[in-house]
């Protein structure tokens, strides 16, 4: 099997880790795809129809998944497309899963960055998070979605969400 195979596994196996269990890691990848295309000379892989990564508490599904590395094989991009892409994970241990979903999701691992673009929705425990474009950045566990003509960002929270701290006035 050509060494880009792998490299191009391992950037699928890291796209469906982005913000996973650090156990998932641990776990065995299984992967399916209609058809799979490793071009060694341009460092793309495109894997495609119904297209399934499945890691611990982790899943990706999506129609192709396209995987770009640099001249070092070093992992720049994944793309997953869908309608919708689905991304399932439970984020840490004691937390409900966490599920996005978007017509495309775009992962930089250099970068520790996700991009859910086009109907871009994340749920978990009920809230949710929806948007024309939702940027996630791993590290710093920020999300933002910026002014879009294509629409408008709505959050709904649950009331459990919000931390409940009852304080009692003093007796004086």
């Amino acid at each position: 099997m050509p060494k880009l195979f792998f490299c191009g596994l391992i950037g699928l196996i890291l796209s469906v880790n982005a913000v996973a269990l650090d156990s998932d890691r641990t776990q065995v990848l299984n992967a399916h795809a209609n058809s799979a295309t490793i071009n060694q000379q341009t460092g793309i892989s495109l894997y495609q129809d119904q297209v399934v990564a499945i890691q611990g508490t982790t899943s990706l599904y999506a129609d192709s998944v396209v995987i770009k590395q640099d001249a070092h094989h070093q992992l720049v991009e994944v793309i997953a497309y869908g309608n919708p892409a689905i991304y399932k994970t439970i984020p840490e241990a004691g937390k409900t899963e966490l599920t996005a979903t978007a017509l495309e999701i775009h992962y930089y691992p250099a970068k520790h960055y996700v991009q859910l673009i086009h109907n871009a929705i994340v749920i978990q425990d009920g809230n949710r998070y929806a948007a024309p474009l939702i940027n996630y950045d791993v590290l710093k566990q920020t999300v933002q979605s910026p002014t879009s003509s294509a629409g408008h960002t709505t959050i709904v929270l649950q009331p459990d969400t919000f931390s409940k701290k009852t304080t009692k006035p003093h007796d004086n």
